[in-house]
């Protein structure tokens, strides 16, 4: 993997943290068979992550490839790149330890198409959380897409299309100056908040950690648009039972029945590695940008190989590889890896795509 760095001499566009998911559309592309009034193109939601509190050192490095992961050899299969563009405040020493991060993924995750990924380090996000990130849009209807009418992160609609379909920044990722970071390589963070573990979590989301199930008041929906159009990672969610979550004979969509189900504890992303479900993180209350789009830290406690991508990470908390669970998930989202896993669509031809301001 390798990455190009950009410093701007102007002050980068910032992205404005929210820890609420926002499926609001804003930008969408004309399309000639559009099967809904919802967009081809919306903003990516961003999710706000908080801070733990110190409980002690623990470290994850990086782990072998699980049985079950291994495919044939791909020789395809490219590891993905990735640009960074960072705004003036990101220091030095933290750029190398974001760009370790981002070796990281790129070493899992296979991508024709280079991702690129701005980086702030901010001083106006609340205290109360460690960093914040998402994709920059989210695309539904793209060559190549794993459903149609289903959106998903831009970075992944680029590697399944072949070839970048908006020109724009795939993720962005914020993280709060005013927090003890640890920018080293080696994970010996003592009591601070280890750059690479968060960046790598942060990145996650951008990928594809992300989805529009939600609930307000008590009641559940999801979707974007009308008639509503769910996001990729949405249509893996399942109970414990096997129940859709998008099956609206069994949970309509606006409902306390489908409220219900996303703060039962007991939800799944279905199906992971090996057939085994990942479980979710679905607690009571519900918790606006950690619950659902996270691994449930009961399950994957500090020190879990797959605890990356549950709801907080701690001072002294270290994580350097994804976890097979992560890696399962994006694959069933539709991502190729290094190692020859999931299928990677033959490149379309790009095509003109008319952008239209939607009001």
């Amino acid at each position: 993997m390798s990455t190009e760095t950009m410093t701007p001499s102007v002050p980068h566009r910032l992205h404005a943290a929210a820890f609420v998911i926002a499926v609001a559309c804003v930008i969408g592309l004309t399309s000639v068979a559009a099967m809904s009034d919802a967009p081809l193109q919306i903003p990516g939601p961003m999710i706000a992550e908080p801070a733990d509190e110190y409980r002690g050192f623990t470290y994850v490095g990086r782990a072998p490839v699980p049985d079950g992961m291994m495919a044939a050899p791909n020789s395809a299969a490219r590891p993905a790149t990735f640009v960074v563009t960072y705004n003036t405040a990101f220091p030095p020493a933290a750029r190398t330890a974001f760009e370790h991060a981002l070796s990281i993924w790129g070493s899992v995750l296979h991508s024709r198409v280079p991702i690129r990924v701005t980086a702030n380090f901010r001083t106006e996000l609340s205290p109360y959380f460690l960093a914040s990130s998402g994709a920059a849009a989210m695309l539904r209807d793209f060559p190549n897409a794993p459903k149609p009418n289903t959106y998903y992160p831009v970075a992944l609609a680029n590697s399944r299309a072949g070839y970048d379909l908006t020109s724009n920044e795939e993720i962005v990722a914020n993280f709060n100056a005013f927090f003890d970071w640890y920018f080293g390589l080696d994970g010996a963070a003592g009591e601070r908040f280890d750059l690479v573990t968060v960046a790598l979590h942060e990145i996650g989301h951008g990928l594809g950690f992300v989805g529009s199930l939600r609930t307000v008041n008590g009641v559940g929906s999801w979707g974007v648009g009308w008639p509503p159009l769910p996001m990729g990672y949405d249509t893996f969610v399942k109970t414990t039972t096997g129940q859709r979550l998008l099956d609206g004979s069994v949970f309509p969509n606006g409902s306390t029945t489908l409220g219900a189900a996303l703060t039962s504890e007991s939800i799944r992303f279905e199906p992971t590695d090996d057939s085994r479900a990942a479980q979710l993180f679905a607690p009571n209350p519900w918790l606006p940008g950690s619950s659902i789009a996270h691994l449930n830290d009961n399950a994957y406690p500090r020190g879990d190989i797959n605890s990356l991508m549950t709801p907080s990470v701690g001072p002294g908390e270290v994580i350097h590889d994804p976890g097979p669970i992560a890696r399962a998930m994006l694959v069933a989202l539709g991502w190729a890896t290094t190692d020859g896993v999931g299928v990677e669509p033959v490149p379309a031809a790009p095509r003109n795509l008319r952008v239209t301001l939607r009001r």
